[in-house]
């Protein structure tokens, strides 16, 4: 069984003359947003083997918001490259190539190309807003095996302790 969270970066500063796209930071609101689903993993007890990030600043400070409030319930994190400005192949790849022992895996990113992911996924349009997160569960061995399979739980994190 493998477990996938897609993550959308939390709220964002809107983009100026003088910031780019790539060095938006999070809103307040949207670091109290990341915080708090941080907060509901962990009441969930969601173990996170690799938390894996855009490096645009809003997804990698809606990354460090997570780690913080999740604390031991994450094992590892890092920043990956092709997560910024990319598509469903692109992602599939960056999943595929997790260590095939990790059990689980939070992507942290950006629209479109996450709604098109889940959409990949489910088979069904799906939007994701700024801070929502979708949990899917996979019955297979290797993440390699995921691009071929459908999802055999698919929840809404924040849902579960509404």
């Amino acid at each position: 069984m493998k477990t996938l969270i897609l993550m959308r970066h939390a709220k964002a500063k809107q983009l100026s003359d003088d910031l780019t796209d790539r060095h938006r930071s999070l809103q307040l609101c949207g670091l109290q947003d990341a915080k708090k689903s941080g907060r509901i993993f962990a009441k969930l007890k969601v173990d996170i083997d690799e938390l894996i990030t855009s490096p645009a600043n809003r997804a990698v400070e809606t990354a460090c918001a997570i780690k913080h409030e999740m604390g031991k319930w994450i094992q590892s994190w890092s920043v990956e490259e092709r997560i910024y400005s990319s598509d469903v192949k692109t992602l599939l790849q960056v999943i595929q190539q997790v260590d095939q022992k990790k059990k689980s895996v939070m992507l942290i990113g950006h629209n479109p190309e996450l709604d098109a992911l889940a959409e990949y996924f489910l088979a069904k349009p799906f939007h994701f807003k700024t801070g929502a997160s979708l949990l899917l569960k996979f019955d297979v061995k290797t993440w390699d095996e995921l691009a071929n399979a459908k999802p055999v739980e698919v929840s809404l994190p924040a849902e579960k302790l509404a």
